[in-house]
Protein backbone atom coordinates (compact mmCIF):
# COMPACT_ATOMS: atom_id res chain seq x y z
CA UNK A 1 0.00 0.00 0.00
CA UNK A 2 1.11 3.37 -0.68
CA UNK A 3 0.05 4.80 2.80
CA UNK A 4 2.75 2.30 4.18
CA UNK A 5 5.85 3.88 2.05
CA UNK A 6 4.51 7.15 2.52
CA UNK A 7 4.85 6.51 6.23
CA UNK A 8 8.61 4.87 5.78
CA UNK A 9 9.73 7.66 3.65
CA UNK A 10 9.10 10.09 6.27
CA UNK A 11 10.58 7.77 8.53
CA UNK A 12 13.82 8.29 7.25
CA UNK A 13 16.14 9.11 9.89
CA UNK A 14 17.73 11.81 7.76
CA UNK A 15 13.53 13.34 7.96
CA UNK A 16 12.87 11.91 11.47
CA UNK A 17 15.73 13.82 13.63
CA UNK A 18 12.92 16.28 12.75
CA UNK A 19 9.55 15.26 14.19
CA UNK A 20 8.32 13.33 17.10
CA UNK A 21 5.84 11.25 15.25
CA UNK A 22 3.96 10.31 11.35
CA UNK A 23 0.31 10.73 10.93
CA UNK A 24 -2.30 9.54 8.65
CA UNK A 25 -3.98 12.74 7.41
CA UNK A 26 -5.22 14.14 10.92
CA UNK A 27 -2.29 15.04 13.83
CA UNK A 28 -4.21 13.85 17.00
CA UNK A 29 -4.64 17.27 19.81
CA UNK A 30 -2.06 14.84 22.43
CA UNK A 31 0.72 14.29 20.44
CA UNK A 32 4.19 16.02 20.65
CA UNK A 33 5.13 18.41 18.23
CA UNK A 34 6.55 18.71 15.38
CA UNK A 35 4.98 16.18 13.43
CA UNK A 36 3.93 15.07 9.89
CA UNK A 37 0.90 14.09 8.57
CA UNK A 38 -0.04 13.13 4.54
CA UNK A 39 -2.79 12.88 2.78
CA UNK A 40 -3.21 11.33 -0.84
CA UNK A 41 -5.36 13.60 -2.69
CA UNK A 42 -5.44 11.12 -5.97
CA UNK A 43 -4.03 8.06 -6.95
CA UNK A 44 -4.15 7.38 -11.13
CA UNK A 45 -2.79 5.34 -13.07
CA UNK A 46 -0.72 6.43 -15.75
CA UNK A 47 -2.36 5.93 -18.65
CA UNK A 48 -1.61 2.36 -20.87
CA UNK A 49 -4.14 0.03 -22.64
CA UNK A 50 -4.28 -2.68 -19.95
CA UNK A 51 -4.04 -0.32 -16.85
CA UNK A 52 -0.87 -2.34 -15.22
CA UNK A 53 2.07 0.26 -16.13
CA UNK A 54 3.17 2.52 -13.74
CA UNK A 55 0.97 5.14 -11.45
CA UNK A 56 1.61 8.72 -9.83
CA UNK A 57 -0.12 9.74 -6.46
CA UNK A 58 -0.25 13.29 -5.72
CA UNK A 59 -0.05 13.60 -1.78
CA UNK A 60 0.15 16.24 0.46
CA UNK A 61 2.48 16.75 3.15
CA UNK A 62 1.52 19.13 6.21
CA UNK A 63 4.92 19.77 8.77
CA UNK A 64 3.66 20.72 11.99
CA UNK A 65 5.35 22.81 15.06
CA UNK A 66 2.89 24.29 18.08
CA UNK A 67 3.79 27.39 19.75
CA UNK A 68 4.83 26.27 23.42
CA UNK A 69 4.51 29.63 24.87
CA UNK A 70 3.78 33.65 23.51
CA UNK A 71 7.61 34.26 22.57
CA UNK A 72 7.50 31.08 20.61
CA UNK A 73 6.42 31.72 17.06
CA UNK A 74 9.32 32.32 15.78
CA UNK A 75 11.20 29.02 16.99
CA UNK A 76 7.60 26.90 16.10
CA UNK A 77 8.20 28.63 12.11
CA UNK A 78 11.36 27.24 12.19
CA UNK A 79 10.67 23.78 13.07
CA UNK A 80 7.88 23.44 10.99
CA UNK A 81 10.31 25.11 7.87
CA UNK A 82 13.41 22.72 8.91
CA UNK A 83 11.04 19.40 9.06
CA UNK A 84 10.02 20.93 5.40
CA UNK A 85 13.17 21.46 3.96
CA UNK A 86 14.56 17.50 5.28
CA UNK A 87 11.52 16.26 3.38
CA UNK A 88 12.14 18.13 0.24
CA UNK A 89 16.05 17.76 -0.15
CA UNK A 90 15.17 13.82 1.04
CA UNK A 91 12.50 13.17 -1.32
CA UNK A 92 14.01 14.94 -4.59
CA UNK A 93 16.46 12.31 -5.25
CA UNK A 94 14.47 9.03 -3.69
CA UNK A 95 14.27 6.18 -5.62
CA UNK A 96 14.02 2.47 -4.65
CA UNK A 97 11.33 0.20 -2.58
CA UNK A 98 9.07 1.35 0.74
CA UNK A 99 7.13 -1.60 1.71
CA UNK A 100 6.99 -3.28 -1.47
CA UNK A 101 6.23 -0.09 -3.51
CA UNK A 102 9.04 0.91 -6.35
CA UNK A 103 9.28 4.08 -6.02
CA UNK A 104 10.54 5.47 -9.64
CA UNK A 105 10.64 9.75 -8.41
CA UNK A 106 8.92 12.20 -6.19
CA UNK A 107 8.87 15.64 -7.45
CA UNK A 108 7.34 18.44 -5.19
CA UNK A 109 4.97 20.66 -6.70
CA UNK A 110 5.06 23.68 -4.30
CA UNK A 111 5.08 24.99 -0.24
CA UNK A 112 2.60 26.67 1.28
CA UNK A 113 3.30 28.32 4.96
CA UNK A 114 -0.08 28.54 7.42
CA UNK A 115 -0.32 30.02 10.73
CA UNK A 116 -3.85 28.28 12.90
CA UNK A 117 -4.00 30.84 15.54
CA UNK A 118 -6.76 28.91 17.13
CA UNK A 119 -4.56 26.12 17.76
CA UNK A 120 -1.10 27.85 17.85
CA UNK A 121 0.08 25.86 15.29
CA UNK A 122 2.59 26.95 12.25
CA UNK A 123 2.27 24.67 9.39
CA UNK A 124 4.17 23.82 5.74
CA UNK A 125 1.98 22.42 3.90
CA UNK A 126 3.88 20.89 0.67
CA UNK A 127 2.46 19.05 -2.37
CA UNK A 128 4.03 16.32 -3.94
CA UNK A 129 3.64 13.93 -7.17
CA UNK A 130 4.96 10.40 -6.75
CA UNK A 131 5.47 7.96 -9.61
CA UNK A 132 5.90 4.44 -8.24
CA UNK A 133 4.78 0.72 -9.47
CA UNK A 134 3.07 -2.20 -7.59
Amino acid sequence: MLENAITEMLRLPEIAQYHRGVYDSVIPDDSEFPAVSYQIISDKPVLSIDNTGPRKAVIQINCVDKMRSDDDSYFADEQAFFLAKAIRTQWSSLRGVFSDIKIAGVQEQGTHPKLNSDTDTYHQIQDFTIQYEE
